[in-house]
C-alpha cells in the first residue's frame, strides 16, 4: 500500500526551480487540443448535415412522384365518374 509520501505528484500551479512551469506552453497545448476537438466536431457535424440533405432530397423526390401519381389517379377517377354518369 502506498503512503501519501510514495504517491507520484503532478505539479500544478507555479513551477519550482527544479520544474519551472511554462504557462505559455501549457496554454498553447490546451488551445491546440481545443482547436483539434472543435475541428473534429465540425467535421462530424458536416458529415451529418450532408447525410440529412441527401435524405431530404430523396424524400422530396418520392413526394414529387407521389403527387404525380395522385394527379393521374384523380384524372382516372374523374374519367370513370364521367363514363358512369353517361352510362346512366
Amino acid at each position: 500500500m502506498l503512503s501519501p509520501e510514495d504517491k507520484p505528484v503532478v505539479p500544478f500551479g507555479p513551477g519550482t526551480k527544479e520544474t519551472p512551469l511554462n504557462v505559455e506552453d501549457t496554454l498553447d497545448t490546451a488551445g491546440q487540443t481545443i482547436l483539434g476537438l472543435l475541428q473534429r466536431a465540425a467535421g462530424v457535424a458536416e458529415e451529418r448535415s450532408k447525410h440529412a440533405v441527401e435524405i431530404a432530397q430523396r424524400f422530396a423526390e418520392r413526394l414529387q412522384d407521389a403527387r404525380a401519381r395522385i394527379e393521374r389517379l384523380e384524372a382516372d377517377v374523374k374519367y370513370y365518374q364521367e363514363r358512369a354518369e353517361r352510362a346512366d
